[in-house]
């Protein structure tokens, strides 16, 4: 690993007091990160310089490639590249970014590094990583109870040159949507020895333009990533394909707020959603050692009855099938797991809806959902100037659905 390797005692100049040929076949290299096996190296070393032809089977995937370590010179140089084509992804995207759950097709995939130096501390910290890949056609989501998210990478490449911060860029689509981004980060160094890196990734498709910025780093069970964004359209209609909501529309929308997560909790904190002339705040959070774990509050100061409307999710062709039957989840085409409201305390504030001639105002709800089942919940509103109280109950996880009203109301002019 790196660490390790920071700390090596190794002298590359000591390449110099030895000929080799060698050639080499490992069935399984145990030692090295991955699974790595079907290993063909042909080892050259003449002079202090060593030059390895190289051929694996590196977590699925077929490469080839060289490495040449350069002990002769008076700063020795160490340069590894390696690359396919025409190859599935196979475990690459675990093994490089800890992503698990991605399947797919690469056209095109190169990985190189080069440093300087005669030692290992030497080698880390003047280490150069570059990493590309083009013709990607994969999926995300591929997890026990996920549904697969098809997207596609026409170039990608990322740069972590010594001494200096992340940079990256891309270019494909989201659900067959174009879209262009750039990415940004911390310098190698600090990310291996801190395995957390500050990121910040600018999104571009169509009218939509979306920011993150924020921490990066694999989730534990006392932290994880990080971030805040701001999310815009023009159109309702260009993010109608992600969100799964009515084509169509032409509102312009706009979405800010903070997400946080460990390995098995989420939040998301201050959520301003406008659509329109309509505003909505949201704040939720699952946390999986409380009782329900999730819990969500909602609040609006106006929504227009319109745009409600327009929001109002499309079911995916193919849903998720985490939360089991007769479970009310929210689904998201872009989330491979649909968000599951089986057991939730709900909050709902609405001061006004606007754009219907009842002229509804006042309006709250608290929810409570318990194994699929939402159990009497009080509501009141006020409704064309009469004021209204009750409570509600549904159960649709058998075979017939089942519910009760209970509905209260002030004097009523008749």
């Amino acid at each position: 690993t790196y660490r390790e390797l920071s700390k090596a005692t190794f002298s590359l100049r000591s390449l110099r007091a030895a000929d080799v040929d060698l050639r080499l076949a490992v069935d399984r290299w145990l030692s090295l990160p991955g699974d790595v096996h079907d290993v063909k190296l042909h080892l050259r070393l003449t002079d202090g310089r060593l030059e390895v032809p190289i051929e694996a089977n590196m977590a699925g995937v077929a490469m080839s490639g060289n490495l040449l370590v350069d002990g002769s010179l008076e700063t020795p140089r160490f340069r590894v590249a390696l690359g396919t084509r025409d190859s599935p992804l196979g475990g690459l995207a675990e093994l490089l970014a800890g992503a698990r759950g991605m399947q797919g097709h690469l056209g095109r995939f190169s990985l190189e590094l080069s440093a300087e130096g005669d030692q290992g501390s030497e080698l880390m910290t003047s280490l150069d990583v570059r990493l590309a890949l083009a013709g990607g056609r994969l999926t995300y989501g591929n997890v026990d109870g996920g549904r697969p998210v098809e997207f596609g990478l026409d170039q990608f490449e990322v740069a972590l040159p010594a001494h200096k911060p992340l940079r990256g860029s891309a270019r494909g689509t989201l659900l067959r949507q174009p879209f262009v981004m750039s990415l940004s980060g911390g310098t190698l160094e600090r990310v291996m020895q801190d395995e957390r890196s500050p990121v910040d990734l600018r999104i571009r498709s169509g009218s939509v333009r979306a920011a993150l910025s924020g921490i990066a780093a694999a989730p534990t069970d006392t932290s994880g990533p990080e971030v805040s964004f701001d999310i815009s359209a023009d159109r309702t209609d260009d993010v109608a394909r992600w969100l799964g909501i009515p084509a169509g529309a032409s509102a312009r929308v706009g979405l800010r707020g903070k997400a946080s997560m460990t390995a098995n909790d989420w939040a998301l904190q201050g959520l301003l959603l406008r659509v329109g002339k309509s505003t909505v705040r949201v704040d939720a959070s699952s946390i999986a050692a409380q009782t329900p774990p999730l819990r969500l509050r909602v609040d609006a100061e106006h929504i227009d009855a319109g745009e409600l409307q327009s929001l109002v999710p499309q079911r995916p062709g193919k849903p998720a099938a985490a939360a089991g039957p007769g479970r009310p989840v929210l689904e998201i085409p872009i989330l491979p797991k649909g968000i599951d409201l089986g057991d939730a305390d709900v909050q709902i504030r609405v001061a006004r809806i606007g754009g219907t001639a009842l002229d509804p105002r006042d309006i709250a709800f608290d929810g409570r959902i318990r194994d699929g089942a939402m159990q009497p919940s009080s509501f009141s509103a006020v409704i064309a100037d009469i004021p209204f109280r009750g409570a509600v109950s549904l159960d649709m996880r058998g075979a017939e659905p089942q519910s009760s009203l209970w509905l209260s109301a002030g004097d009523i002019d008749v």
